[in-house]
């Protein structure tokens, strides 16, 4: 299942670079939970032709992300923000000796 999410973020950050196929099949597959029968009828190709599409697509996926590292970065810098955000709201609770006593530090 864990992979399953990570797939889809990457296919959030990289899909514009796959086929339009790789990415309408990845889409549906990850996102939307369908079957490689509802793939294939929905593409209108084999089932096989599906699933290539997808095995296919998660490889250049999965390559994107060992080259750029860019959902690793960027799933970072949300986590830094969202402590940074919850910083700032523990200081808005403490009064002026001790904001002083912190800019002091």
């Amino acid at each position: 299942m864990k992979q399953n999410i990570s797939l889809s973020m990457l296919l959030e950050c990289y899909g514009t670079l796959l086929t339009d196929k790789q990415k309408e099949a990845l889409d549906m597959y990850y996102n939307m939970d369908f079957s490689l029968s509802e793939i294939a009828e929905n593409i209108g190709v084999t089932r096989q032709c599906a699933r290539d599409f997808i095995k296919k697509g998660e490889a250049h996926l999965i390559n994107f992300e060992e080259k750029t590292g860019l959902y690793k970065r960027t799933k970072l810098i949300l986590s830094e923000a969202g402590k940074i955000s919850s910083e700032i709201e523990n200081l808005s609770s403490k009064t002026k000796d001790e904001l002083k006593e912190i800019e002091e530090i």
